[in-house]
């Protein structure tokens, strides 16, 4: 009988099989516990495959989108720019800091020979192909039935969609965080297994590509560590001495991440850095990063995910299996509570809340509850199948039925608003505040993206390709579409000091308050000229879905307004000379 390399003693094989079993109603000899059994040696590579692919499945119905989405639209531009520095020359975010090197590093080169649109898609199918195999590996691990692991992706995307704290996702465009989470959930695997050097090593990993998503990761790992050092005899948990080269390993591996985010600010007066760190933390992201920020019934909704998870965390404490999970869970949950104490005590001081609050302590607590109720429920229903067969069958169903239900509104709302949800995000279709509103800004959304297709696509081939723009305040795309620079915009956030410091200034500059109902319209003529040619700026992309009025510029687009009644490009005139 052979066993695993965490299995650190060795069993005679005259060893009575039948005590290798995991009971869940009693505690277990701690070495028999560790999960090692045959119910997941029995899956072979095809039934594993066929769970994999129905969770592909899923995913896709989900995220399934057009390109590109929210965050698609701000790192493949700044990957492609990596990869070709000539391309948008003079953009403020692209020519920012690069935070994310192992993600250009490792998939940026695809921009070298696909489109924007190709690009996303192959990410995607690689990114989701990955994280179900991943997932897969982690249900298995802990609920050792077959297609289980479909029903538990299906409930994590339900927790992470509907009960989600802090907007945190796992399953959506392609982006940095995409790739960490798959090392992520094989880190996780590992850990239950307790199979602690490549746990370490695959954490380490996930931090090369995304350093807070691996960095905290490898914080829980810690932890975890500490507990069940005084969980189980030493013989059995690695110690210090003995786990330190894995630990070493993670963390030279996760150097690609790490290096680059601590670089960020290097050379940077500490008044910037801190006037930068304020932009970000309550200016930018308040929606991800500061607690008394976030909505009402997003905190309730997470709160009741919470006391799920307590409950079934409870029920299964004298599951090894489950054990190791709901520690690390536990350490995301207190990691989202140091957050909240953070900023409710830090309600005053504001430039000491924003320098602790940038770390995005809400991030694992909301995907570690999805995934640990996800599991558990699992779990629990799995559990009753010989015991209770008929509560078994109702739970399977009701399961099921969520699971249904979610795809089929997923797709329903998908099929309603067949647009990119990057250009659905600045709700570009929002009502000006004004109550004097043209006819077009009922234009349908579909038109509308259409619209913005064609005024992109015209200053793509119409233009020389190093003319910089001002575009509309309320637009994330432009770069994707017409493939041009632009001064700046409200997503694209530089992620160093100094480019945040550019990035406030720009924002407050050319987007006063005023352009939120008339967009570039706010500005005077003279004060939209100056602002024009102290950035650069050789055309304007004027918004008339919002704007009340043209421009006093030279139009060259459109040539008639009916060929394009939501957008205008003018030419950006020269300064009027003064005295003789």
């Amino acid at each position: 009988m052979k066993y695993s390399a965490a299995q650190s003693l060795t069993i005679p094989t005259s060893f009575p099989k039948t005590l290798l079993i995991p009971v869940i109603s009693r505690p277990s000899p701690p070495l028999l516990e560790v999960i090692d059994s045959g119910a997941v040696r029995s899956y072979g590579w095809k039934l594993a495959a066929v769970e994999t692919l129905f969770i592909l499945l899923l995913f896709f119905l989900i995220a399934g989108s057009p390109p590109p989405g929210v965050g698609e639209s701000h790192y493949l531009p700044k990957a492609k720019h990596y990869w070709d520095p000539a391309w948008c020359r003079g953009d403020l975010f692209l020519e920012s800091a690069d935070a994310h090197l192992t993600f250009y590093w490792c998939f940026g080169w695809v921009t070298k020979f696909c489109s924007l649109t190709a690009t996303a898609w192959i990410g995607r199918g690689v990114t989701w192909l990955l994280l179900a195999w991943s997932w897969q590996r982690l249900s298995v691990a802990l609920v050792p039935k077959p297609l289980f692991s479909i029903l538990s992706g299906g409930l994590l995307l339900i927790f992470t969609r509907w009960f989600h704290l802090a907007g945190e996702w796992i399953i959506g465009g392609i982006e940095a965080k995409s790739f960490s989470y798959v090392f992520f959930f094989l880190s996780l695997e590992c850990l239950v297994r307790r199979r602690w050097t490549p746990a370490w090593l695959l954490m380490g990993t996930a931090a090369a590509f995304h350093v807070l998503i691996g960095g905290w990761g490898c914080l829980l790992l810690g932890g975890v560590w500490l507990i069940e050092l005084f969980l189980k005899p030493k013989a059995e948990t690695p110690s210090l001495w003995r786990m330190a080269p894995a630990v070493i390993g993670g963390f030279i591996l996760s150097l690609p991440g790490l290096l680059p985010a601590v670089l960020l600010n290097r050379g940077v007066e500490s008044d910037v850095a801190r006037e930068a760190a304020t932009a970000y933390v309550f200016e930018r992201l308040g929606h991800h990063l500061v607690f008394h920020r976030f909505d009402h019934f997003f905190m309730a909704r997470h709160l009741v995910l919470l006391i799920t998870w307590a409950v079934l965390a409870w029920q299964q404490r004298h599951d090894v299996r489950l054990r190791a999970l709901h520690i690390f869970t536990l350490g995301a949950v207190l990691m989202g509570l140091c957050g909240a104490i953070i900023d409710q005590s830090l309600l005053y001081q504001r430039e000491l809340a924003a320098k602790l609050l940038r770390y995005y302590w809400f991030r694992l607590s909301d995907t570690m509850l999805a995934a640990s109720v996800a599991i558990a429920l699992a779990q629990e229903i799995s559990r009753r199948q010989q015991s209770r067969p008929a509560v078994f069958g109702v739970l399977v169903f009701l399961a099921i039925v969520a699971v249904g239900a979610d795809v089929a509104l997923t797709v329903q709302q998908r099929n309603e608003v067949r647009v990119p949800a990057a250009f659905l995000q600045p709700k570009p279709t929002q009502t000006p505040a004004t109550k004097d509103e043209q006819a077009v800004a009922e234009m349908l959304l579909p038109e509308l993206f259409e619209r913005w297709q064609d005024v992109c696509l015209w200053i793509k081939y119409e233009t020389p390709s190093d003319a910089r723009f001002l575009t509309p305040r309320r637009q994330q795309t432009f770069k994707w579409y017409a493939q041009r620079p632009e001064v700046v915009n409200w997503k694209d956030v530089p992620q160093d000091a100094a480019g945040l410091a550019k990035w406030k200034a720009a924002m407050d500059e050319v987007y006063p308050r005023a352009t939120f109902e008339d967009d570039l319209a706010a500005h005077i003529e003279p004060r939209l000229l100056a602002i024009a040619h102290k950035y650069n700026v050789k055309y304007i992309v004027l918004d008339r879905t919002r704007a009340k009025r043209g421009l006093n510029f030279p139009r060259v687009y459109p040539a008639v307004h009916a060929q394009n009644p939501a957008y205008e490009v003018y030419a950006v005139p020269p300064l009027p000379k003064v005295g003789p």
